[in-house]
This record gives structure tokens, sequence and C-alpha cells, in this order.
């Protein structure tokens, strides 16, 4: 299939919104962030996503409609926790969630007061990797309630991140 300089031109200004979008949730500026494909949406009927990966393994799926960042997570056959954390090198939990709070809040610049309407869950991976979660209640898409989430590492780094909330 042929594509038009006009084509390359919009997937470049794409490619380079999203990468920025990649690069600040990971607050790191000089991430390398590569486009792989674009693929059907999972979450949302009739909808695309673009995928991208960085050097470090994790996968990225942004929605080029409007630029929401849906998954940060590694790819698949990448180990997703480090080794066990150090207990002097631990994130006492009431900051992991401050964290997974500020980092949503970056994705979603509403989310304190979308947050209202959402139902909370917390859960823990063996103490490593500690998930904050918050769905929307009574609405499910394939057996599953819309969420958002941020999964932080005991370390305080980044896990995963997820958003299927319904726009």
């Amino acid at each position: 299939m042929r594509t038009s300089n006009s084509d390359k031109t919009g997937r470049d200004e794409a490619d380079a919104l999203h990468a920025k979008l990649i690069r600040d949730l990971r607050q790191d500026e000089k991430l390398r962030v590569q486009y792989l494909a674009t693929a059907q949406n999972p979450y949302r009927d009739h909808a695309d996503i673009d995928i991208y990966d960085d050097q470090h393994g994790f996968e990225y799926w942004v929605d080029p409609s409007d630029g929401t960042l849906v998954i940060a997570a590694p790819r698949a056959g990448v180990p997703a926790a480090p080794s066990a954390v150090e207990f002097n090198r631990r994130v006492p939990v009431g900051t992991l969630r401050d964290m997974a709070v500020a980092l949503i809040t970056g994705q979603v610049p509403d989310f304190e007061k979308v947050r209202a309407g959402l139902r909370p869950y917390e859960d823990n991976r063996r103490s490593q990797i500690f998930f904050f979660r918050w769905e929307e209640v009574g609405q499910f898409k394939d057996g599953l309630p819309p969420f958002i989430q941020a999964g932080m590492n005991a370390d305080g780094t980044l896990a995963c991140y997820a958003n299927t909330l319904n726009k």
C-alpha cells in the first residue's frame, strides 16, 4: 500500500506527540520510543490503538483519536517486576498510593473529580507490586468493568498502567 507524504507527516506528528506522552509518564526525556503498529483497541468497539515500545521492554498503547494512554506494561515475555526489593529500598504503601494517584492525574487531569464516582481497589503481588485501581460501578464490557489502574513496584518504579474507562 502506498502512503502519501501527508500520511507520513501525520504519522510522524502523531508519533512525536505519543512519544512525549510516554516520556512524560516514565519521567525520562531520553527514553527511546518506537512505533510498532496500529491495531484494534480491545477495550473500545470500532477504535484503534497505536502500539509503541521502548528500550527497557515496555509496550504502550495510545488511542490515536484523542492521545489517551491506554496501556503501559512490560511486553510479553519480559519480566513484569524486578527481583525482590530489599527492605531498605521499599517505599511505604501510602507513598506508593500517592505516586499512583499522581501518575494517573498526570494522564487524566480531572481524575480527582472522576475518582469520586469510581470504586477503589488495592491489592499486591507478594508485596513486590502494588496495584491501585478504580472501577466504574455497574458497567461491564466482556465481563469486566471499565477501570483505571497503576501498578507500582515496591521500590516506587512503575510496573504497569491501564486506562479502560469509558469516555
